[in-house]
């Protein structure tokens, strides 16, 4: 992903990667991130129909590096980050820069 944004608190991109995998960790990477926290879920899928929260939370606010969530590990095929906005009042763009998923 060179650069993912929506506006809204509710807003996702799914991730396809091709076929099912052990999956344990997401690294983010958002723009602005040294200014602000993202909150945001993470969710997974093996059909792309139904989907399970893996990881709830928020980015430190303190970088535009990437930065690891990890979860217990998933078997899946499709990876959606769901964003909820940012830490700064009234401001609802979800926007990440990099994202890497690993096993």
């Amino acid at each position: 992903v060179t650069r993912w944004s929506c506006e809204g608190s509710d807003c996702s991109a799914t991730y396809d990667l091709g076929q099912v995998h052990d999956i344990s960790r997401v690294m983010l990477a958002f723009y602005s991130g040294d200014k602000r926290k993202t909150y945001f879920d993470i969710e997974v899928s093996s059909d792309g129909e139904a989907f399970t929260q893996v990881f709830s939370g928020e980015s430190s606010g303190t970088t535009t590096g990437l930065e690891t969530f990890g979860f217990d590990t998933v078997k899946a095929r499709y990876v959606r980050f769901r964003g909820h906005g940012t830490s700064i009042a009234g401001n609802y763009w979800n926007s990440v820069t990099e994202m890497i998923i690993l096993k």
